[in-house]
């Protein structure tokens, strides 16, 4: 008794240890915790029953039962915690479409051997089914999770998988070996065993070997992308050239799948077309080649990166067309795919994938033909899709940093030109006596259209000039740019306002588009003889206020914008003035500004505040009233330049 203890407890612990090697402790402790326990459990009691001399239907009974019930407790316990819900109702169901069919061959093995005039041990060789049963059932259900299409497929739920395979594969050969009944083996027992051994073994073998391959599979996706991102990472963070980049995104793809050559085309929207940006190793073009081409395999590179796709042709275009993955496994007779360079660039075997970030189309990226000559696989096609989806995140980043980086720049460039436009501005008038003069602009885009000048034109007339070219932005200061020379150069030669406007009109009217326009409005002030002449060429008349009267005048004349008809001659005219009165001339920035409320500025207002502040100098008042028109609009957006100028007759 003592020896047949010491036996046993030696086998169990002998068992327990063997099963322990198989995990790994360090990663899966849960895991390894509860196998062990199971096993160590039903493997004591195996043992119980026989040290006790439990009768032996009894002992079968007890054994099986109670390693089939805690079996069934406790891996039904680590698929619901830790397989994923497909996985789980697979189990439960496989559980019980076995062991009917084991109760099943149970009965017709009985009725087959009892015809004979064999001798069965019923309860014994159906208790040996059934958990047999569930044993391959731990098969199956490994089986199905590694072909389980779920996000939520964890490194645990492989693991679980694989040590399935372990135990279950070595406890079906020992269940019909290792059991005897007082020491015999029955003929079930040794017809079962013949049959299990290499069974198990082959099993064993196919199942690991399978359960490999998709784990190599899984972690070389994972490699890969996580490679292509840190390459790509590196490249940005280096300043690398952005077709360094798409050349290591092409490349990639090439060999990670085992590929001859790859190619990325770019989408262009508005051609609705595919433009190719990378091509690696031989890649024929999808358009026909001719006999001049074919001859060099650089002269067919180019023509694939110069040739346009369309969508929906080839396989390219249907690919862009139909935003789904193309895989063909042996091209031979498939339409889609042409042969345009047969005997030299044949294209066996493809895959395409199109690049999408959401909904949108980036381009499409292709490898063809495998270094081995064999046909892609599923696993390649399996590695093109995650590597694409990453792939269009990059290229996707790359070219919003490249967005932000353009307008970095153009805004940089639109800084620098307001400065450079602010310069153009008089800085102070000239110091002629007779007039206290102020005036500011302020573009809505950093540049604008609208200009202010001043110029001395002897004989104690001063000059000034109002402009608002159509338009916003870097055009409209171009357009002012231009205005501001030829209104220098000319306007101390000629005697008129009118005359003025009318001989720059003529000169810039074929210069310009119809949009191009500008208004404009010019004033001379005889400081002698207190005259102010003016002409308008359908800017905002000047609005000159009678301190002493309290009234205001509207000082305007007929005209079109200039630069719309060269032979437009524009009318002169004149007014008297005396100390006091207030001439202000502006733009439609300052009377059209516009609060959240959608509330204008307006000419009234503009007045009344000139009504306000006219005792102040005329800085005073430039200051005061744009403080007022800053208060007003409430950090509202404003999308027109706001100039304004206020001279005091003194």
């Amino acid at each position: 008794m003592m020896y047949l203890a010491i036996l046993s407890l030696i086998k169990v612990a002998l068992l327990i240890v063997g099963i322990t090697l198989i995990f790994d402790y360090r990663r899966f402790r849960d895991e390894q915790l509860l196998y062990t326990v199971w096993i160590a459990f039903a493997l004591i009691l195996n043992e119980l029953s026989w040290l006790l001399y439990i009768p032996t239907f009894f002992a079968t009974i007890n054994h099986y039962l109670v390693i089939d019930v805690v079996g069934f407790i406790v891996f039904a316990a680590i698929v619901k915690w830790r397989l994923s819900r497909t996985a789980s109702r697979i189990y439960l169901a496989a559980n019980g479409i076995i062991l009917a069919g084991m109760i099943a061959a149970a009965i017709i093995v009985q009725i087959v051997y009892q015809g004979a005039g064999a001798k069965v041990n019923m309860p014994h060789f159906l208790m040996r089914l059934i958990i047999g049963g569930h044993y391959v059932i731990m098969i199956f259900l490994a089986m199905r999770a590694l072909r389980i299409n779920e996000e939520d497929i964890t490194e645990r739920d492989i693991f679980l998988a694989r040590e399935q395979i372990h135990i279950a594969v070595g406890l079906v050969a020992m269940l019909f070996i290792v059991v005897p009944e007082k020491n015999t083996y029955h003929l079930s027992t040794l017809i079962m065993a013949s049959l299990m051994l290499p069974f198990s073994v082959k099993l064993r073998n196919f199942m690991y070997a399978k359960l490999e391959s998709n784990v190599f599979m899984r972690e070389k996706e994972r490699d890969v992308t996580l490679e292509l991102l840190y390459q790509i990472g590196n490249a940005v963070a280096s300043n690398r050239e952005k077709s360094e980049i798409f050349n290591l995104i092409t490349e990639s793809a090439a060999k990670a799948t085992n590929a001859r050559s790859a190619a990325l085309f770019f989408y262009n929207d508005k051609e609705r077309e595919l433009e190719a940006q990378v091509v690696f190793g031989l890649f024929p073009p999808v358009n026909p080649v001719n006999d001049y081409i074919r001859q060099r395999e650089d002269r067919i590179k180019n023509k694939v990166i110069s040739d346009r796709v369309k969508i929906g042709h080839s396989y390219l275009g249907i690919v862009a067309e139909t935003k789904e993955p193309i895989f063909i496994t042996d091209v031979a007779a498939d339409e889609r795919v042409p042969q345009t360079v047969p005997g030299i660039m044949d294209i066996k075997t493809l895959i395409a994938v199109p690049l999408m970030v959401q909904t949108d189309l980036l381009g499409v990226l292709a490898i063809l033909n495998r270094q081995d000559k064999k046909p892609f696989n599923n696993n390649d096609f399996s590695l093109m899709k995650t590597f694409s989806d990453q792939a269009a995140v990059a290229i996707n980043n790359i070219k919003l940093y490249e967005t932000i980086i353009e307008k970095e720049k153009s805004e940089r460039d639109i800084s620098i030109a307001g400065d450079i436009q602010k310069r153009l501005l008089p800085e102070k008038a000239p110091e002629l006596g007779g007039f206290d003069i102020s005036s500011f602009s302020y573009a809505a885009r950093g540049v604008g259209g609208d200009y202010y000048d001043y110029l001395d034109l002897g004989n104690g007339r001063f000059g000034a000039i109002m402009v608002d070219v159509a338009g916003k932005g870097v055009p409209a200061a171009l357009v002012m740019v231009m205005l501001r020379s030829i209104w220098r150069t000319i306007a101390p030669s000629l005697p008129t306002p009118g005359k003025t406007i009318s001989t720059l009109n003529a000169g810039i009217a074929g210069d310009l588009t119809e949009e191009k326009y500008a208004t404009m409005y010019n004033f001379i002030y005889d400081t002698k003889k207190k005259v102010l002449h003016y002409s308008n060429a359908a800017h905002g008349p000047l609005v000159l206020y009678r301190k002493k009267a309290g009234t205001f005048e509207d000082l305007d004349s007929a005209g079109i914008p200039v630069g719309i008809s060269a032979d437009t001659e524009y009318e002169d005219r004149e007014t008297s003035v005396e100390p006091g009165d207030i001439a202000v001339l502006y733009t439609d920035g300052i009377t059209e500004a516009m609060n959240n409320e959608r509330q204008q500025y307006t000419l009234e207002k503009l007045k009344d505040d000139v009504v306000k502040y006219s005792d102040l100098t005329a800085k005073e008042m430039t200051d005061k009233i744009y403080a007022d028109v800053t208060t007003f609009v409430a950090g509202a957006p404003q999308h027109d330049d706001q100039t304004l100028m206020i001279m005091k007759i003194v």
